[in-house]
C-alpha cells in the first residue's frame, strides 16, 4: 500500500493530544481503525518546536504499526532550509512527507521557482520518498499557487475539504474539489482531508468517509486530533459504505439495518440505524411531497432527490439536522448512563 492510502488523522500539537502521551495516541488510533498519523515536524525553515516531540513519539507510533507522515507548514522564504527539514524527517524514519502550502505561498513573489527549488532539493536527495502536498479545496480559485509544480513533483494531492468552514456540505465540497483539480489538468491521486473541528457534524464525517470510498479515492484524513470530539471518534467506527452523490447508491427498504441507513435517517431528521416503521413513513412522506413513486424504497431517484435537495442545495439545513440528531443521541446516552 502507498503510505497515503487508508484513513489518517492530522496532529498539530502533540502535547494537546491525549496529554502528549504517545502510547495513548497510538492505542486510540488503533482502536478506531486509523491507519496512519500526519504529525507536524516543522514550521517554515526557522527554529523548530515540533521536531523533538515528533522524534520522541515516532518510535512509539511505528511500534504500534501506524504509518507516520511528517508535515511542515511552508512559506518558501527559505526553501533550502525547508527541504533540509523534510529530508531530516524522512531520514529519521517518517514514512512520507506532506507539504502544507497555503496563502503565504500563494502570495509569494517567484513562488513557481521557489516551489520547484524546494521539491527538487528533496527529490535529488530522496528520489524514492513519497511526498504529498496539502492545500485549498478548490485549486481553480487559487491559480497563483504553483499547482503545476506540486503536481509534477509530488505523489499525491491532499485538498482541504473543510465543508463547514467553506459553508457547504461534504458531498458538494468533495465533488467541487475533484472537478476543480480536473479543470486545472492536475493528475496526481487525490486523498482529501476532511473537517473534524468547529461546525462539522459527526454525521457529516461519516458521510465524507463514505463519499471518499464511493469515489474510489485511495485515502483520506481528518483535521485534527486535538479538535476531535467524542462523537467524531464514534463516526470513525462506522463502516464507510462507499456511497456517492449520484445514482448507484445502495437501495434501501424497510427492514434493513446499518450501512447507509443512518445517513438516510439523518437526512430525514431521524436518528436510527434500522429502517423501521418511522423511517418508512418519513421516506413515503418525502416521496409524496417530491412527486416520486410512493413505495418506501430508496432507490436511485429517491437518493438523487435527497442528495440534490438536502445535501447539496441546502447545506445549512443538512448541518442543522446532523447536529440535532447528535444532540438527541447525546441525551439518550446521558439517560442510559
Amino acid at each position: 500500500m502507498k503510505p497515503y492510502e487508508g484513513g489518517h488523522v492530522w496532529i498539530w500539537e502533540l502535547e494537546k493530544c491525549e496529554g502528549g502521551d504517545a502510547r495513548a495516541i497510538a492505542e486510540k488510533a488503533r482502536e478506531h481503525g486509523i491507519r496512519g498519523l500526519l504529525v507536524k515536524f516543522h514550521e517554515g525553515g526557522g527554529p523548530q518546536q515540533f521536531r523533538e516531540p515528533f522524534l520522541r513519539a515516532l518510535p512509539v507510533f511505528k511500534a504500534a504499526g501506524l504509518v507516520v507522515g511528517a508535515w511542515g507548514y511552508l512559506y518558501h522564504s527559505y526553501p533550502d532550509r525547508e527541504a533540509a527539514l523534510a529530508l531530516d524527517a524522512l531520514a529519521n524514519g517518517a514514512d512520507w512527507y506532506i507539504a502544507d502550502v497555503e496563502a503565504e505561498i500563494e502570495r509569494a513573489q517567484g513562488n513557481v521557482d521557489l516551489a520547484r527549488r524546494f521539491l527538487e532539493a528533496i527529490r535529488n536527495k530522496a528520489p524514492q520518498a513519497c511526498v504529498g502536498y496539502s492545500s485549498f479545496a478548490y485549486p481553480i480559485l487559487h491559480r497563483r499557487l504553483p499547482y503545476a509544480v506540486y503536481d509534477a513533483l509530488c505523489d499525491v494531492a491532499i485538498p482541504q475539504v473543510y465543508w463547514a468552514t467553506i459553508g457547504t456540505d461534504p458531498a458538494a465540497c468533495l465533488e467541487k474539489s475533484l472537478r476543480s483539480h480536473a479543470d486545472l489538468g492536475l493528475k496526481r491521486p487525490i486523498a482529501p482531508a476532511g473537517q473534524a473541528y468547529d461546525l462539522a457534524g459527526a454525521a457529516e464525517i461519516a458521510l465524507f468517509r463514505s463519499l471518499v470510498a464511493g469515489r474510489g479515492l485511495p485515502g483520506h484524513s481528518l483535521w485534527s486530533w486535538q479538535h476531535m470530539r467524542a462523537e467524531y471518534w464514534e463516526a470513525l467506527t462506522m463502516p464507510a459504505q462507499g456511497i456517492t452523490p449520484a445514482p448507484g447508491l445502495p437501495t434501501l427498504k424497510k427492514g434493513m439495518v446499518g450501512g447507509a441507513v443512518p445517513l438516510l435517517a439523518a437526512a430525514l431528521r431521524l436518528q436510527r440505524d434500522v429502517f423501521d416503521d418511522a423511517l418508512d413513513g418519513a421516506v413515503r412522506d418525502y416521496q409524496r411531497e417530491h412527486g416520486l413513486v410512493v413505495d418506501g424504497i430508496v432507490g436511485p431517484k429517491t437518493w438523487g432527490s435527497i442528495i440534490e435537495e438536502i445535501l447539496v442545495c441546502d447545506a445549512a439545513a443538512w448541518r442543522a439536522r446532523a447536529l440535532e440528531a447528535e444532540e438527541k443521541l447525546t441525551r439518550v446516552r446521558e439517560i442510559i448512563n
